[in-house]
């Protein structure tokens, strides 16, 4: 069984300060997406997305948007986005239920409490949590920290996050192995 991945875009993918979520949320109100394409270009930052593919080439996760995106765009928009700026494989793979459940008191990790609640108790499935140090900071000092790997600001999706987010994923997938003794 697939393991799953929750994604959030700012400063895990999107670390550009040329190119904030505002510019993406224009161009798709605006309808003119192919009028930007250094924006589909520069959005994710090139080595948080082949490390993010690495990952997935790896667990092959299903994908729940974490990501205060998911709150701005619809199912469809998300994926346009993915889509332009050639990650395919996260469009391919995201869960039936996409997004987090976002509660009244929005907080990233009571979110995805509910989400794993909702969505993950019957088959319990391995997961991994990748956000960044500001919106993943309520995550810091609950049971999901050991499974979340937080990136730095502006920092996005390095080598060292993604080797954590590996020993995350193993680890539950292979719990006997030596290494978790």
């Amino acid at each position: 069984m697939s393991p799953l991945l929750f994604l959030d875009f700012d400063d895990v993918l999107a670390i550009s300060r040329q190119h904030p979520s505002g510019q993406v949320l224009s161009a798709l109100l605006s309808g003119k997406l192919d009028e930007v394409p250094e924006l589909w270009e520069n959005l994710f930052d090139k080595l948080a997305r082949q490390n993010l593919l690495m990952l997935h080439e790896e667990f092959f996760p299903n994908y729940v948007i974490s990501s205060s995106w998911a709150g701005m765009l619809s199912r469809e928009q998300i994926c346009e986005v993915l889509r332009r700026t050639k990650m395919h494989f996260v469009v391919s793979n995201l869960h039936q239920e996409w997004k987090l459940p976002h509660l009244k008191a929005p907080e990233r990790a009571v979110d995805i409490e509910a989400w794993l609640y909702l969505h993950n108790q019957i088959a319990p499935r391995p997961f991994v949590i990748l956000d960044d140090v500001i919106s993943g900071h309520p995550i810091r000092n609950t049971k999901l920290e050991e499974y979340t790997v937080l990136c730095d600001a502006w920092g996005g999706l390095t080598d060292k996050k993604l080797e954590n987010a590996q020993m995350i994923l193993r680890a539950q997938m292979n719990p006997t192995s030596p290494n978790n003794a």
